[in-house]
Order: structure tokens, then C-alpha cells, then sequence
């Protein structure tokens, strides 16, 4: 649904002799000049043609003539009516060369030098005699193919090599012919009462055709876009009274292929399809004469398929009867198909642009030229869409593009009709998608005109259409009727020539409806619906391509060649114009002014989408002009809504991005917000058409032409939010619900207007399935957060959007309904209710229930039915459950009925239990349903009898906390209950626990157990005390107990107990010596008057600590002076050789490249790196997370230091931080022994301190030299290879030592 839009027409004036005529065409891609050949007859010449050579520049008005040769003329006599042919019969650029070949109908074949080293002259490089009647090149420029005035198909190469020669005419097929076999002949036929001699009886194959009067009697070539074959059209004598034209098509080799069928009234015109399509031959036949295609005179372009079948057709508009179509051209693409003819006497020539859609041909653009006529066209080879065409002495280069003349929505004030104008030759097609969706080439209405149309423009905010015609025509239309004919409001003639696009000024408030016109040499005419508004000229857009649509308010913007804009502002009587400050980098042939984010979207033909902030109000000061912003890179059209720009892209996605990050001036920062724009996949090819927001509707076009309407959600939800905005919830409630949106949004999107307008939701939703349906969809989350987020949220660093659970968002609505439908009717939503009671988190099923009984006492049909729908919603199972779980048998028979279960599993056990007493029954069924609990409690209420069972399902299921909960006014129960807590905690060695259960429970030999097992000595003798345990027993236990705790290296409180409890002093002090509790042991000696133990326990004990400790501080040394030495050395080799000390010595890594991309087994290498390496994505991805045993055996390995590994260094500082904490106690030994033997020994005291002051001081350098900072020149890494990162080893904490005052000051200075 695309039409053409003519974007420039430049005009250049050729130096034609008075006589001469331009003839021939031809485009040197790389430099983007024109070149165009005159020829004229020599008056004096002797039959002699003169050739002229001439170049145009591109983006030049000028030309230049480059040079000029002459040539026989040809014998040949036109048909009557018809002119002379021209003598040049090809003209074509050879890009290796740098060189022209003109080919002219003498034969001759000149060479012509264009590069800008050589002087451009003519070198006839040969003649094919007797003559050449037409030639063409192949597209790849490598073959030559002719046919000669003597019926010859010559065949050369580009250096005029003669490959093939063989006669132009011939009665065979070709390679190519078919065989028949007999089926579907007339003789395999049944002829009913004829019989076989109607069978026997030939059917004559003489076609009656004559040669169409118009028909130049010349042949045609084309050639087939990759150069694999050639078509050949010549009029051949069928018959020695008819004759026609036959297409024969060859090889690359020049060998026959096929041959097509005479068909009457076919002409010379002849064009193999470029691409974009299915590769047909086009041609032109004519009907309406004797021995031409029957029916009315008219002219139709037919196809042909390579095997020469015709293969479909369309019929010439705007010709007439009388008109003819002289040559065809395709555009490069293979979409355009060019048509050149004349129509009726006095229309003058005419340049027909057709194209296909949907297996129709639209005529989208006529190009009417009076006076001599159109001598010759010719298509751009590499740019699309690009026209040259000459007349008898100028050169005019037409540019195009591929338009949507459809209505854009940009406001949400001014609803959009989804109008889309279609131009189909005289008749411009038009549909409002947001009323009727009818496919091409089919429409809803159509618009007659009496030419085709230039260019059309749909008004953004009113019913409003404008048509441009070529005779400078401008016809208003009212299109506020989508299903009936627009009006005509207005039609005037501009003064503006050439008029070529036309564009609606911006409106305001639905005023100021302007209209510009963009005619040539960038004049603009303005005109209104009441008057005209003056002509500005745009100096600075006289030539190249323009483009002109609308602005803001009474303005218009103009799109220059260079990237320029302009902003032409609606003024009486004469409208100014001022060059804006932002520009483009290149003309886009697609832009769009966005009045919402005042913002210019441009489409370039490189297929990008930009965005270009405008402010509309040029600067006074010049300044940086903002640079557009990149929105995408593979755009293939796009089409606005009040909040949205979609576009469709190569990668066959449609693209929906916000207005609102549009208004970001940083290209960056919409950089950042491309990863939250939502993309949908669409059909491959697809392109937009139009975009009903009102509708949820985006239109897209096959590439086939037909049509497919989607709903994408973003426009979706943009309606929901609108609807919800006002309150009207049942629109949005059926959006969702056709769309499959998540009813979620109904709430999230104004949860406090939702709960204040809950009455009016139920009176707008009031159908029960529809409520149900809204409630079994709620959940705890913002989906306006994570499945919806608005597009005017800020962007977020993360794009993925974190789950935000309301925990009391369902409960919530569901209790808020409830209410309001059980005050308005119980047994109309009892479904709405029950759903609303089983959708709470977690589910109130008890609930339900309860409301069935209510149904019950009203409605028993109604209960009936509720009972099936609650199973629909709850697992049947669990409804039984809890029904059972509720004690009443009734409605547990009643779920059981309807849920299909077999009476057989149920009914046995419901009599079962119907038959025991009222708290044993509970039990058992609380028992049945694992509520243990609640079971314990029927069970101790159904009375004493039960109490041994309940103390046995106390143990079976942990219940003792409930059970003395529930026994706490029974006492004698209680005990009970204490007791077995007592056993289940000592069984859980939790003694002291244990122990003061048993005191509660009045059980003291069980407790003194537990305390005596627990290592509580306070505890037990205190226990023991209040017994009236006898000394015996209490000494013997006492024993025992220092036995234990002497075990258990806690001395101190050893000799206490053997002290207090033993009275065994001799012992007590024993056991505090080894503790190193010399002051203690002393006072106890002096205490209980035994001096004597001073003498022979006191003072041999602290001589026997002395030695110890001297011989533990001799090991600590020594293996201090080992760590030192060996951290020393590591630190070294770290220094002098990195690579050493990082990676082990491992033949693995031999001659391994880290920087290769090749997939490689991991080595020892791997476990130094953070980053994913190759093998680490390979061989490895199965690994990428440690288990539990792999770290567990990583931080062994690590804990080990291994000799020569990257851990050592941490394993030495780490085991010297264990030898501090070890000194550190010693120290803390020596702080209590050396006091005494100060005075028992005073010399072996003082070598004690001296031997222990200076591992002191060792220890305090070693862990100083250990701990300290590297250089800052050194704390570089050491390996810096490609692709890894090496993992320092984590240094442990600084150990604290040196805090202990343990030193006496008498001994300092002594050795």
C-alpha cells in the first residue's frame, strides 16, 4: 500500500545542435556522471551523422562536451506514422576501461576514453556489416550481444571477440523444447458419437496475426539480470499474409533455448525483470486491430517465462486508443516497471511508473511531456528508484522513494481514522483502518480524478486529505465520512512549478489548516482553505533531493539535500523561511516531526532511524548543532503514536519505542533504555502501514501485498491504562481478556482508585464468570513493575525487572469483593465467593465450606452445584480433608458424593469413626490428617484412661512441649510429661536441659545423672547437698568428679572440688600446679597450715615447669627461624622471578599459547584466573558453579601449603599466626610461675625470662617483617597475560602479641 513520492527533478540543459536530438543514456556508477549522446543529420555530409558525446556532473546543472565523431546513416525506411529510428543503438559505460562504446546502426563500434587522464576521442575500434539493427550488454559486462543487418546473432566478448555467430531466425524450439508423450492431445480424447475420425482429424495451428501498425519492425535484446541468458524479439513472416513477433531466448553461449508461440498484435517493446521477483519477460501487445489481440483497441504489458509461456498481464492506462508504448525499462530491485509511449494526438509523450502488489499493477506516478517528446530513459544501475530522461535537449534526473500516504496519529486529543491513500493511476484508493480493514487491491472507497495524482498528504489531526496533481492541481478533500466518498472542499492551481509533494502545516486546536506545496527550485506555495498564503523560495534547495513535511503550529519543515532543515513559518501575504540549528548528517528521504517530544524522526536510505531534538525557533547565536541520536540500525519502516515510535526492521521484529526516552538529548542515555523497548517477531518482510492506537491495531503488508492486523501489547496496554485512568473498567476488563493481558493490571495501575471504585467494577463487570475470571488471575506481584513496566519509568542499570511480591494484594481484593457481593446477592455470586475464599494466600478453604452450609439451608440445587464448581477450583482430596478435618460428616459425605470417589475407600472408615466417643473420634481424625497437635489435645481431653496412650503418642511424635502446654493443671500428668521430656532431652545430650526437667518432675537421681554427665559439679553437689548424700558417697563422688575434670585439663577446678568436697588438700594443690596456679596452690598451703607441701610439691613443681617450658620455647624457636627463612626465599623468587613463583613447574603448560582461541584441556594454569577462558567455556561449562565437596577439598589443599604451590606463602603466614597465639599463652604461664621461682630459683629464672624475652622480640620482628607492605613499585601483578587474570593470594589478619606484662623487673639485666 506504498506509493511513489517524487523527492527531486533536476533539469539540465544539453548544447544540442539546431538539428540534433539526444538518443541514448547511459550512468557511470563509481563517479556518479551521466552520460548522454546527440546525433544529427549532416545536410552536406552525404548521408553522414553527426555524434556528440556529452557528460553531466552529478549534483551539476552544467554539461560538458566531451566529443564528437560521425557515422553512416542507415538505409532503413520507418513503417508509415512512424519517425526514423535513431542511428546510436547502444550507448554503455564499460567501468574497466573507463571508456564509452556507442554502437550505431552503420555498425560502427566506437571506443570513447571518459577518464580525466586521456582526451576523450571517438576510435572506431570496428564495423559489423552490413549493420547492427540492436545490441545490448550484459550485465556483468562481459558479453556483447548483436543482431546484424543481415538477420545474424553475434555473440562478442568485451574486447569484441566473436564468440557465436548463427542465423537470427529458425523453425526449431530450442534446447528447451518439451516432450509430448500424447497426454491430454485431442487424440487420447473421447469424442462421443464423432468417434476415432474425429479423433483421426487434425486441428489447424495457424495463427491469424499481422503485425501491429505501431510496431517499429525492429529486434529487441535483453538480457536476464545475471547474465546467464538473453532474449531476442523479432517480427518473423508466419505465413505469406501474417506476420508477428516471436521471443526466442538464448544461452550465455548463444545457444537456442526455447521459442515462444505468434502472438497477435505484440510490439517491439522488450524488458527482462532485474530481481525482486519472479524473472519475466515484459512486452506489449496491442488489441483492437484485424489480426492483433482481440477485444477493444488498448495495449497491455504481457509476460512471458523463460520456456516462452505467457505468465500474466496488465493493461496500459492513460494511453488512449490510439496511444503507443514505444520502450520499458525495470528499475533496478525489479519493483518499477517504466513504460515510454505517446498517447492520443496532442497528449504528448508519457513516462508511466507501474508496480505490483498483491498480483495487481498500480500505476503510481505519470510523467507527462509536451512539445518533441521523451527521446530516451534510463534507470540508475545501483540506486534504487533513480530516473533519467531526455527529451530533445535536456536531461532530467528523477529521484523517488516508497511512501505510506496514511493518516499519523500524534496526539491522543485527535483520534486517528487509520486512513490510508493508495494512488492506482487516475483513482486514489483509500481505507480507514480503524473502521474497516479491507485488503488490497481491493478498498473501501475511491477517490476518481482525471489524472494520476503527484503526491498525496493526509492531515495529522483533521479529516482532512490533500491531492497534488501534475498539471499544478491542488484538490482539498473532506474525509470526516470513512465509509462514504470524500467531499471536495477545495481545488486551486498553485502558482508554484513543478510542482512534486505537498504536506499539512502543523495545527493547533484544530485551526490554521495550511497546505504547502514543494514545487521546483525549492519554491513553496502555501495555501488554506479560504485564500493562498504566498510562494517562499528556499535558496538553498534550488537542486537535489527535498523533502517537505509538517511542523509545529502554522510551520512546515524542509528537508534539503545536504542534511539542512529548514523551517518555513504560514505568514500573509509572503511566508518566511530560516535555516534551523540541528541538522541531519545526510538527506533522509523519510522524516517526521513528532509534536509531543518535539522531536524529528528521520529514515535514511541505509536503513537507519534517527531521532533529532528540534525546538522549531532558530537561534540567534550559532552554536554546536545537537547530533540525531541512533534509535536503530535495520529500520525497514515506521509509523508514530501519542506514545510510541514502532518500527519494523530487517531482523523481521517490530520495535516499539517509548516518546518518552525520545527527549533524552544524550544518545547515551537512549542507549540505555534500548534494552527495556519491547520487540515482537512479525512475518519476514513485513512492513507497517498504519497504526490505529483507538484500536490496538498495528496493520502490516506482506511482501506479497496482503495485509495482517496485529494487536501488539504495548498499544494494547497504552488503551488499558487509559480506560482504567477513567474508569472504565469493563473496557479495559474485555481488553485484557481478548488480548490475553494480565488481569493483574486492572489493580497495579491505580490500586487505591481500583479499591475506591470497587462498586463501580462489580456494577461494570457483573458477570459472575468474568469476576471469577479476574479473581483465579490475581497473584502477589506488580505486574507494572515486572511484566508491564510504564515507558515512562526511569531506566534502571538493570533492565531485568525484579519480582515485587504483595503479599496482601490478593487477600485483600478477595475480602473487599466478598463483602460487596454478599451485601448486594449470597446465592447470585456464591461462585464469586467461594472463588474469593479459596483464592486467599493461603487458601481459606474452611471458608468455603462454611459458606456451602449457608447455601445448603437456602438453596439445596444451588449447594449442589457450588459443591462441583469448589472441586473445579480445590483438589478434590483436599476438600475432603479439611471437611473432615471440620468434624462434620454430613458435608464430608457430600464432597466425597461429587468428587467420584469410590464409597468403598470412605464410607468403612466414616462408620468406623461415627461409632467412638466424641474426643477419641477428633483423635482419630486429626490423626488421619497428620495434625498431631491437635490429635494430642482430643486425645488427653477424652480422659484418664487414655493417658498412657497419650504419653506414647507424645514420644512418637516430639509433642512435649504441647503435652506440658496441655497437662499444666494436672500435676500428677505434668510429672509425667516432664519425665519422658527429661529421657527425649537426655537422649539429645542436652544434659543440663535434661537435668532441670527431671528437678521439675521431681526426679533427683535422674537429675544428678544429667548433671554429672553435663560436667556441672555446681550443680550436682548442690543437688547431692539437698538429698542428704552422706560424706562417703560425696567424698567417693567428689573423687570421681576431679577425675573427669582433670581429663578435661581444667585443673583449677579440679583441685576445687578435691578441696571442698574431699578435703584432700595434698591432692588440690596437686592438680594446681599442673595448672600452673602457683599463687593459688600457695595460698591453699598456707590457708590450711601444710607448709610442708611448699617444700615438696612446690618448689620441685615450679623447677619441673621451668624445664617445660624451656624446652617448648627451644621447639617454638626453632620453627619460627624455619618460617622466617623460608618466607624470606618465597619473597625472593616472587621479586626476581613472577612467572616462577605463580605457576608451578607443570609440563602441561608447555608451549601453551593463552592468547589462542582454540579449545584446549584446562591445566594448572586454570585455578590463577577469574575470567572465562576458552577451555573454561568449552571443556569446563558443566563446572561453572564448586560444590560443596570440591571447596571443602580446595580449602584443604590450600590449608595444606604444599611446598612450592602459589598457597605456600599464606600457609607460612598463617602458621605463624597459630606460633603467637601459642607463645602468646606460655607467656601468659610464665607470668604466674615466674614470680616464685624468683624466689625458689632465682638463676633459673632469670634464664627463663631472658630465653623467653628474646623469642619474644623474634617473634615480634618476624610477624612485622611478615605483615608488611609491599613497595608501591612492586604491587603491580607480576604476570600480565592476554585473556588472564591472576588471583593474589589473601594475606590472613595481622596477629595481635605483645600485650602481656609478664616480665619481673629484678631479673632484668641478668643472664
Amino acid at each position: 500500500m506504498r506509493s511513489l513520492t517524487q523527492l527531486s527533478s533536476d533539469t539540465s540543459q544539453i548544447p544540442v545542435p539546431t538539428s540534433g536530438t539526444l538518443s541514448a543514456t547511459c550512468i557511470d556508477v563509481e563517479s556518479g556522471s551521466t552520460f548522454v549522446a546527440w546525433e544529427r543529420t549532416e545536410e552536406e555530409g552525404g548521408g553522414m551523422v553527426e555524434v556528440g558525446i556529452v557528460r553531466v556532473r552529478e549534483d551539476e546543472e552544467k554539461s560538458e562536451l566531451l566529443c564528437t565523431f560521425t557515422t553512416p546513416s542507415s538505409s532503413e525506411t520507418p513503417p508509415a506514422g512512424l519517425s526514423k529510428p535513431h542511428e546510436l543503438v547502444s550507448l554503455f559505460y564499460i567501468p574497466s576501461d573507463a571508456s564509452l562504446c556507442a554502437i550505431t546502426r552503420s555498425g560502427d563500434i566506437a571506443l570513447i576514453a571518459v577518464s580525466d587522464d586521456l582526451p576523450p576521442v571517438a576510435d572506431i575500434v570496428g564495423t559489423v556489416e552490413p549493420g547492427v539493427l540492436a545490441a545490448s550488454w550484459s550485465p556483468d559486462e562481459e558479453l556483447l550481444a548483436l543482431v546484424s543487418a543481415a538477420d545474424k546473432v553475434l555473440l562478442m566478448t568485451s574486447s569484441f571477440d566473436v564468440l557465436s555467430e548463427s542465423p537470427l531466425r529458425s523453425s526449431e524450439f530450442g534446447q528447451d523444447e518439451p516432450i509430448n508423450v500424447g497426454w491430454g492431445s485431442k487424440s487420447t480424447q473421447f469424442h462421443g458419437s464423432l468417434g476415432k475420425a474425429a479423433a483421426a482429424a487434425g486441428t489447424s495451428s495457424q495463427v491469424h496475426s499481422v503485425a501491429s501498425p505501431y510496431d517499429d519492425r525492429l529486434p529487441r535484446i535483453t538480457w536476464r539480470p545475471d547474465s546467464a541468458y538473453f532474449s531476442i524479439s523479432t517480427l518473423d513472416a508466419l505465413s505469406p499474409s501474417t506476420s508477428g513477433r516471436i521471443l526466442r531466448v538464448y544461452s550465455r553461449t548463444a545457444a537456442l533455448q526455447s521459442t515462444s508461440a505468434p502472438l497477435p498484435g505484440l510490439e517491439h517493446p522488450l524488458a527482462w525483470r532485474t530481481s525482486g521477483g519472479a524473472p519475466l519477460i515484459a512486452a506489449v501487445q496491442r488489441y483492437g486491430y484485424e489480426g492483433g489481440g482481440e477485444g477493444k483497441q488498448r495495449s497491455e504489458v504481457v509476460f512471458f517465462e523463460r520456456n516462452g509461456l505467457r505468465h500474466g498481464e496488465f493493461e496500459v492506462r492513460g494511453a488512449g486508443a490510439r496511444g503507443r508504448v514505444r520502450e520499458m525499462r525495470w528499475a533496478v530491485g525489479g519493483e518499477v516497471l517504466a513504460l515510454v509511449g505517446e498517447g492520443e494526438e496532442g497528449d504528448g509523450d508519457f513516462v508511466q511508473l507501474y508496480t505490483m502488489g498483491n498480483w495487481h499493477w498500480y500505476l503510481k506516478a505519470e510523467m507527462r511531456v509536451d512539445g518533441e517528446g521523451v527521446t530516451s530513459i534510463a534507470w540508475h544501475p545501483e540506486k534504487t528508484l533513480h530516473l533519467s530522461v531526455t527529451t530533445r535537449d535536456t536531461l532530467t534526473t528523477h529521484t523517488f522513494t516508497w511512501d505510506t500516504h496514511a493518516a499519523p496519529s500524534l496526539t491522543a486529543s485527535a483520534p486517528s481514522s487509520g486512513l490510508v491513500a493508495v494512488i492506482d493511476g487516475p483513482r486514489t484508493l483509500l481505507t480507514p483502518f480503524a473502521h474497516a480493514n479491507v485488503p488490497p487491491p481491493m478498498s473501501l472507497t475511491s477517490l476518481p480524478h482525471t489524472a494520476t495524482p503527484t503526491h498525496i498528504a493526509c492531515h495529522p489531526a483533521l479529516p482532512r486529505l490533500a491531492v497534488l496533481f501534475p498539471d499544478n492541481t491542488l484538490e482539498i478533500y473532506d474525509t470526516s465520512a470513512p465509509r462514504a466518498a470524500p467531499a471536495l472542499v477545495r481545488r486551486v492551481e498553485v502558482a508554484v512549478q513543478g510542482g512534486r509533494q505537498v504536506a499539512w502545516a502543523g495545527a493547533k486546536d484544530g485551526e490554521g489548516e495550511w497546505v504547502g506545496v514543494l514545487g521546483k527550485e525549492g519554491g513553496v506555495e502555501l495555501v488554506g482553505l479560504e485564500g493562498k498564503g504566498g510562494v517562499v523560495v528556499v535558496e538553498e534547495a534550488r537542486r537535489g533531493e527535498t523533502r517537505l513535511v509538517g511542523g509545529k503550529a502554522n510551520e512546515l519543515i524542509l528537508h534539503s539535500s545536504d542534511g539542512s532543515l529548514f523551517c518555513i513559518s504560514v505568514s500573509t501575504p509572503t511566508p518566511t523561511y530560516t535555516a534551523l540549528p540541528a541538522r541531519l548528517p545526510s538527506f533522509a528521504p523519510h522524516i517526521l516531526f513528532h509534536p509531543l517530544p518535539r522531536t524529528l524522526l528521520a529514515f535514511t536510505r541505509s536503513s537507519w532511524l534517527l531521532s533529532l531534538p528540534l525546538s522549531l525557533s532558530p537561534t540567534p547565536t550559532p552554536h554546536s548543532p545537537t547530533p540525531p541520536a541512533t534509535l536503530l540500525t535495520d529500520a525497514t519502516s515506521f509509523a508514530p503514536t501519542p506514545d510510541y515510535l514502532i518500527a519494523s526492521t530487517s531482523s523481521h521484529e517490530a520495535v516499539f519505542i517509548p516518546l518518552s526516552s525520545l527527549s533524552a538529548q544524550q544518545e547515551k542515555e537512549i542507549e540505555g533504555g534500548k534494552a527495556r523497548w519491547e520487540r515482537r517477531r512479525v512475518e519476514r518482510g513485513s512492513r507497517i502501514v498504519t497504526v490505529c492506537p483507538e484500536q490496538m491495531g498495528l496493520v502490516l503488508q506482506m511482501p506479497r501485498g496482503n495485509l495482517e492486523t496485529i494487536a501488539p501489547r504495548p498499544l494494547v496496554l497504552e488503551v488499558v491504562r487509559g480506560d482504567i485512568d477513567r474508569g472504565d473498567y469493563r473496557a479495559a476488563f474485555i481488553a485484557c481478556r481478548k488480548h490475553r493481558i494480565d488481569m493483574n493490571v486492572l489493580y497495579d495501575h491505580a490500586p487505591e482508585k481500583f479499591m475506591h471504585r470497587l462498586e463501580s467494577f462489580v456494577d461494570q463487570i457483573d458477570d459472575v464468570d468474568h469476576l471469577n475470571l479476574f479473581l483465579t488471575s490475581l497473584r502477589n506481584e506488580d505486574v507494572t513493575r515486572t511484566l508491564y513496566p510504564s515507558p515512562s519509568a526511569p531506566a534502571t542499570a538493570d533492565p531485568t525487572p525484579t519480582p515485587t511480591p504483595d503479599r496482601g494484594k490478593v487477600n485483600a481484593i478477595c475480602d473487599a469483593l466478598r463483602a460487596s457481593l454478599e451485601r448486594r446477592d449470597l446465592l447470585r455470586y456464591a461462585y464469586t465467593i467461594l472463588t474469593s475464599h479459596v483464592r486467599k494466600t493461603p487458601a481459606d478453604v474452611q471458608a468455603g465450606l462454611r459458606v456451602l452450609h449457608t447455601l445448603k439451608e437456602h438453596d439445596a440445587d444451588l449447594a449442589e452445584d457450588a459443591v462441583k464448581y469448589i472441586i473445579f477450583l480445590v483438589d478434590a482430596d483436599t476438600l475432603y480433608h479439611v471437611a473432615l478435618g471440620m468434624y462434620d460428616f454430613a458435608l464430608v459425605l457430600m464432597i466425597a458424593q461429587h468428587s467420584q470417589k469410590d464409597p468403598r475407600e470412605y464410607l468403612p472408615f466414616l462408620r468406623e469413626l461415627q461409632a467412638l466417643p466424641k474426643f477419641y473420634q477428633r483423635f482419630k481424625i486429626d490423626d488421619h490428617l497428620k495434625r498431631y497437635a491437635s490429635a494430642l489435645g482430643n486425645l488427653y481431653a477424652a480422659g484418664e484412661e487414655h493417658l498412657d496412650e497419650a504419653l506414647a503418642y507424645t514420644r512418637q511424635h516430639g509433642l512435649y512441649m504441647h503435652a506440658l502446654s496441655l497437662s499444666e493443671s494436672d500435676e500428677a500428668a505434668h510429672h509425667i510429661f516432664l519425665d519422658a521430656y527429661g529421657d527425649h532431652l537426655m537422649s539429645q545430650r542436652s544434659y543440663r536441659d535434661a537435668a532441670l526437667s527431671y528437678v521439675l518432675a521431681q526426679r533427683p537421681d535422674k537429675a544428678m545423672e544429667a548433671y554429672d554427665r553435663a560436667h556441672a559439679w555446681r550443680e550436682l553437689f548442690a543437688l547431692a547437698k539437698a538429698e542428704g548424700m552422706a560424706e562417703e558417697e560425696t567424698e567417693e563422688l567428689a573423687r570421681k568428679v576431679a577425675d573427669d575434670l582433670n581429663q578435661r585439663r581444667r585443673f583449677a577446678e579440679a583441685g576445687q572440688v578435691l578441696l571442698d568436697y574431699a578435703k584432700d588438700v595434698e591432692q588440690a594443690v596437686g592438680q594446681l600446679m599442673k595448672g600452673v596456679e602457683f599463687p593459688e596452690a600457695c595460698r591453699i598451703c598456707t590457708l590450711r597450715n601444710r607448709p610442708d607441701l611448699i617444700d615438696t610439691l612446690i618448689k620441685p613443681g615450679a623447677l619441673s615447669a621451668q624445664e617445660n617450658m624451656l624446652e617448648e620455647i627451644v621447639e617454638m624457636r626453632e620453627q619460627l627461624e624455619k618460617q622466617v627463612a623460608r618466607l624470606e626465599q618465597l619473597r625472593k623468587l616472587k621479586e626476581q622471578q613472577p612467572a616462577a613463583f605463580y605457576l608451578e613447574d607443570d609440563p602441561a603448560l608447555e608451549n601453551v599459547d593463552v592468547s589462542s582461541e582454540a579449545t584446549t584441556a584446562a591445566t594448572a594454569f586454570t585455578r590463577y584466573t577469574q575470567q572465562a577462558s576458552t577451555f573454561a567455556s568449552t571443556n569446563r561449562t558443566t563446572a561453572s558453579k564448586m560444590s560443596a565437596k570440591s571447596k571443602r577439598k580446595a580449602a584443604l589443599k590450600k590449608a595444606a601449603g604444599k611446598k612450592g604451590t602459589v598457597n605456600e606463602e599464606e600457609y607460612l603466614l598463617s602458621s605463624m599466626d597459630r606460633l603467637s597465639e601459642r607463645l602468646n599463652g606460655t607467656l601468659l604461664e610464665t607470668q604466674r610461675l615466674l614470680p616464685y621461682l624468683v624466689l625458689f630459683h632465682p638463676s633459673e629464672a632469670a634464664e627463663l625470662q631472658h630465653v623467653l624475652s628474646a623469642l619474644e622480640g623474634a617473634m615480634t620482628a618476624a610477624l612485622e617483617k611478615g605483615w608488611e607492605k609491599p613497595p608501591p613499585e612492586k604491587e603491580e601483578e607480576p604476570l600480565a597475560l592476554p585473556g588472564f587474570v591472576k588471583e593474589r593470594p589473601q594475606l590472613p589478619p595481622k596477629p595481635v602479641f605483645g600485650k602481656t606484662e609478664w616480665k619481673v623487673a629484678m631479673l632484668e639485666g641478668r643472664s
